[in-house]
C-alpha cells in the first residue's frame, strides 16, 4: 500500500507541476488517494476496523481503474491494485490465524 501511496503522490505532483489537462478536483482526489493508501499502510496492524475499511477502499480503486479509459498509468494502477489486494487478503488471513493460536 505504501508503494501505491508513493505512486499516487507522484501522479498528483506531476499533474500539478506540468499543468496538464487534469482538472483540479482530479488532482486533489489523487492526493487524497495517496494519503488514504499511506494511512492504511502505516496503520494496517493497529486496528481491525481499519482492515475492514481497507477492503472496500481497495475494491473501489480496482473498479474505478477498470471503468475508465485504459492508458499506461491505468495498467500500472491495475497491477498495483491487484497485487495490493492479494497481499491484503494474505496478511489478513495470516493475522486471523495468528490470533487463533
Amino acid at each position: 500500500m505504501l508503494l501505491q501511496s508513493v505512486f499516487w503522490c507522484c501522479l498528483s505532483i506531476r499533474s500539478t507541476v506540468l499543468l496538464q489537462d487534469v482538472p483540479a478536483l482530479v488532482t486533489i482526489l489523487m492526493a487524497l488517494n495517496a494519503i488514504c493508501f499511506a494511512g492504511f499502510a502505516f496503520l494496517f496492524d493497529r486496528s481491525r476496523w481499519l482492515n475492514v475499511l481497507a477492503a472496500p477502499f481497495l475494491l473501489g480503486n480496482l473498479i474505478l481503474t477498470i471503468t475508465d479509459q485504459m492508458g499506461i498509468y491505468d495498467w500500472i494502477v491495475l497491477i498495483l491494485n491487484l497485487t495490493t489486494m492479494v497481499f491484503w487478503i494474505y496478511l489478513y488471513k495470516r493475522r486471523g490465524k495468528a490470533a487463533q493460536k
